[in-house]
């Protein structure tokens, strides 16, 4: 019975998407999107990255097998 109400409700909601104009997601510009979600995307990168770092320099850095951790100072 799952899989029937399963199927039913796909069904509705490909004949849902169809009836509405309406979309539930945000369209993108037309123009640079592409660009500016590129240049986004790297700060967010960035931004990360950084945070890693930071995050990961009071642990500091590993040694070699037998040295374990090196402290940063």
């Amino acid at each position: 019975m799952n899989h029937l109400m399963n199927w039913i409700d796909g069904f509705a909601s490909v004949i849902e998407s169809y009836l509405f104009t309406g979309r539930r997601y945000v369209r993108p510009r037309k123009g640079k999107g592409f660009k500016d979600d590129r240049m986004r995307l790297r700060g967010d990168v960035r931004r990360i990255s950084i945070d890693i770092k930071a995050s990961t320099a009071a642990y500091g850095n590993k040694g070699s097998s037998g040295e374990g951790y090196k402290s940063q100072r």
